[in-house]
């Protein structure tokens, strides 16, 4: 079946001035009723041909002209960007950088962007409800992770873990579980289990640099492994719902690229640490021993984890529904368990290491650091501010359109964007660009692209702002430093993207 690309408001753009002059200037203006169409679309758009006014649509204000002022946001925000890979060196926390240029870009939205008052309402309520609900299902998930953490659940796993002295075995056993989990659960949710883990099998000073390159290469796996699943990723989750994947389909074309875009990277990396060992590390209760409950709390808080896909798929609730009810339901087990707890004394419960208090959900609530959560909101609230005055979806056109690169050329360089922008933008626009059928090529190329692209950079992906974000239970920072990422981590997963890219080029 030939492809046929819509009109999209960027392409009604460029096709409108021919439409005004006559049907033989244009390929896609044959008759006069193309010329209304194409007319119609433009106005309704926002774009107009140059030298003529739209009349549908407030111009931006005094001497700012859109051109202009799109130029201005986007240097704001790679400044913003820069501050925040510069966190180390500026002492400036990303948190408050980003809460500040979200900031800064939805004024100049509101102020200089020429929208009416009820348009800028419904982009910022849009904008609002999208990171609410990433928000809350963060929140949901990080809780659940620090209770199970604070019971000892994890020590259980990590204990497995550390007798195992190979780090080239312990590295592949993180990522190839990562992979699988993060396709029946999300990527963003995975990572953070499995950095909570590794932090328990990497507790010396000297072993940061470990923890960060198995927490990176965790990061990778898990945008890999979350590319090939309906549920794994957002974006494939977007196409889905979108009827532009089949989830049968997806995972017979993508499977094998994924996998192939973690194992590549794997390899160079177990060939470097071949022969290198473990320094075993004390746990971190200190004693050896697991709070009583451990495995009850291990058990709801991981099955609840789990539970999430199918509950959204049987309720058709939003995942961050689902997150919480999974989280009151392990709040609920939790004061079940300790209800006896309150008839210790203070020694006793000192004594074995748990309590009312130490173990409430209150105490989880102060182990997550909501720096990392405000910090996560704000990114993604400069990014909608970028959304609503059609940055994401110029750029895009962009090689669609000027640069005129077939669709699966245009999925290839999104997905290299998407190290750097968040791919959910891009991905939307995309989906708004071609009015491709079901399963077509180009979605099961943008599927894998934008996924496993977002591993580029630590700030591509809600696993690397998670891991990048990370604060320890003192407060202090053990997060993985953006250039340190850049460096160790962004040409092992440059690697992987190219590799796995070939293969599916080979199966479609």
């Amino acid at each position: 079946m030939e492809k046929t690309k819509t009109l999209s408001a960027g392409y009604a753009h460029k096709v409108l001035f021919f439409s005004l002059q006559g049907s033989g200037s244009c390929p896609l203006v044959k008759s006069s009723a193309d010329r209304v169409r194409v007319f119609i679309q433009g106005l309704s758009s926002g774009h107009a041909p140059e030298g003529r006014v739209n009349p549908l649509r407030r111009q931006p204000r005094g001497w700012w002209r859109r051109k202009e002022m799109e130029i201005i946001m986007a240097v704001l925000f790679l400044v913003g960007l820069a501050l925040i890979a510069t966190e180390h060196k500026s002492k400036l926390d990303k948190g408050a950088v980003a809460l500040v240029l979200a900031f800064i870009l939805w004024s100049m939205v509101a102020l200089l962007g020429g929208h009416s008052k009820e348009e800028l309402k419904a982009h910022l309520g849009h904008t609002t409800m999208e990171v609410a609900q990433i928000v809350l299902f963060l929140l949901g998930a990080m809780t659940i992770v620090e209770m199970v953490s604070l019971h000892g659940g994890f020590d259980i796993i990590t204990k497995k873990l550390s007798k195992i002295r190979s780090k080239a075995k312990l590295l592949v056993i993180s990522c190839v579980l990562t992979f699988f989990l993060s396709a029946l659960l999300d990527n963003m949710t995975i990572t953070i289990v499995m950095a909570v883990i590794l932090r328990g099998v990497f507790l010396r000073k000297e072993q940061e640099q470990d923890r960060f390159l198995f927490t990176g290469m965790v990061v990778l796996a898990a945008n890999a492994g979350g590319a090939w699943s309906p549920m794994g990723d957002v974006t494939t989750t977007m196409l889905w719902v979108g009827d532009k994947v089949s989830a049968l389909k997806l995972i017979q074309f993508l499977l094998i690229p994924s996998l192939i875009c973690m194992l590549v990277p794997l390899g160079v990396q177990v060939m470097r640490m071949w022969g290198q060992e473990v320094v075993s590390s004390p746990t971190e209760n200190g004693n050896g021993k697991v709070v009583p409950g451990a495995w009850i709390i291990l058990t709801v808080g991981i099955g609840g984890l789990l539970a999430v896909p199918a509950l959204k798929v049987l309720t058709g609730l939003p995942p961050f529904m689902c997150m919480l009810f999974s989280l009151g339901l392990l709040w609920v087990t939790a004061e079940v368990v300790h209800k006896g707890d309150a008839h210790l004394t203070p020694a006793d419960a000192e004594a074995h290491n748990h309590g009312e208090k130490k173990l409430s959900v209150a105490k989880a609530l102060e182990r997550i650091g909501m720096p990392s959560i405000l910090f996560f909101a704000g990114i993604l609230l400069a990014v909608g501010a970028l959304q609503a005055e059609g940055l994401m979806v110029s750029l895009a056109e962009l090689f669609s359109l000027s640069l005129e690169l077939a669709p699966e050329e245009v999925a290839f360089v999104l997905g290299l964007l998407s190290g750097g922008v968040d791919n959910v933008p891009l991905t939307a626009a995309s989906m708004g660009m071609y009015n491709l059928p079901m399963d077509d090529p180009f979605w099961h190329s943008l599927a894998y692209c934008v996924g496993t692209g977002g591993t580029l950079l630590i700030i591509g992906s809600a696993a690397g702002v998670v891991v990048m974000s990370k604060k320890g239970q003192d407060g202090k920072e053990e997060g993985i430093p953006f250039f340190w990422y850049a460096l160790r981590i962004g040409p092992m997963a440059l690697l992987g993207y190219f590799s796995g890219y070939g293969v599916l080029l080979l199966l479609e």
